[in-house]
């Protein structure tokens, strides 16, 4: 999920995009069970019931342990270094820095913070994942 293309990424919002990602965190938790997703992730039942409200304040390194509970082949910590690595090959491709994410995307983050958040210093947000995909995305020649 965090991980794979989004075909129409580039013609979405990133609030669309964050709630794709929520809804299919909810599937995972909705099939498998707020008690069991909570006790193999470790992140508080409230805020997994949050999902079906849209509480976007899930990180993706959250959002890579929920996926992984369902994950056959991959561990949460696989499932969020795949998914840094997607950003920083997508920014790559479409020749995007932290500069231009800080200065194109809504939010206080500067170039700074989104070096560390995309290099796993610091912890990021889904909805900044999301936000960051969408902008990579739309930036891409391909």
């Amino acid at each position: 999920m965090l991980t794979d293309a989004i075909d129409d990424a580039a013609d979405i919002d990133g609030e669309t995009l964050l709630a794709r990602y929520r809804e299919r965190l909810w599937t995972i938790v909705d099939q498998e069970g707020v008690d069991e997703v909570a006790a193999e992730t470790g992140i508080d039942r409230a805020r997994l019931r949050g999902l079906s409200d849209t509480d976007p304040s899930l990180t993706v390194t959250e959002a890579a342990s929920i996926l992984a509970v369902v994950d056959e082949t991959r561990d949460a910590e696989t499932i969020r270094l795949e998914a840094r690595d997607h950003l920083l090959l997508g920014m790559s491709s479409a020749v995007v820095d932290v500069d231009a994410l800080a200065s194109h995307l809504p939010g206080d983050y500067g170039p700074r913070d989104y070096q560390q958040m995309i290099e796993g210093g610091m912890s990021m947000p889904l909805g900044t994942y999301a936000q960051v995909y969408r902008y990579v995305e739309s930036e891409s020649p391909y």
